[in-house]
């Protein structure tokens, strides 16, 4: 019962740790989030994806922290497929070198309480979704 109590309490510990990174790493405050915007070559006209949304921090638009996707974006509502979100190599690496995958669950709990949508899933590695990035 001890060793499980022990276990219990040094994940709990490495949860906090790794919040208490995610707060270092983001500036929540600072940032903003849009729905991307597409054009229709045939039609010639603009369209926003209510799919997906775009994260930056303010006055940095060219470079995405992270993109949320719905479960409209996947055509499923499969809970191991959606909602997902895809975070930044650049940042992914970094929790990946520190965390290993110890990170994606506070993470998932991290993005909640800060912008109020769940995550299911996050899209490591190289995608499809690339696009987006």
């Amino acid at each position: 019962m001890f060793n499980n109590m022990k276990y219990l309490l040094a994940e709990s510990r490495i949860e906090v740790f790794i919040i208490n990174y995610l707060y270092d790493m983001f500036d929540v405050n600072n940032m903003t989030w849009e729905h991307p915007i597409f054009y229709d070559d045939e039609t010639g006209e603009e369209f926003e994806d209510n799919t997906t949304i775009n994260f930056y921090s303010r006055g940095n638009y060219h470079f995405k922290h992270f993109v949320w996707f719905n479960c409209e974006f996947f055509a499923s509502n499969n809970p191991d497929v959606c909602p997902a979100v895809r975070i930044n190599s650049q940042y992914e690496d970094k929790l990946n070198g520190y965390f290993n995958d110890l990170w994606k669950e506070p993470f998932k709990k991290w993005f909640k309480d800060n912008f109020d949508l769940t995550v299911n899933v996050v899209i490591s590695g190289p995608s499809p979704l690339q696009m987006y990035m």
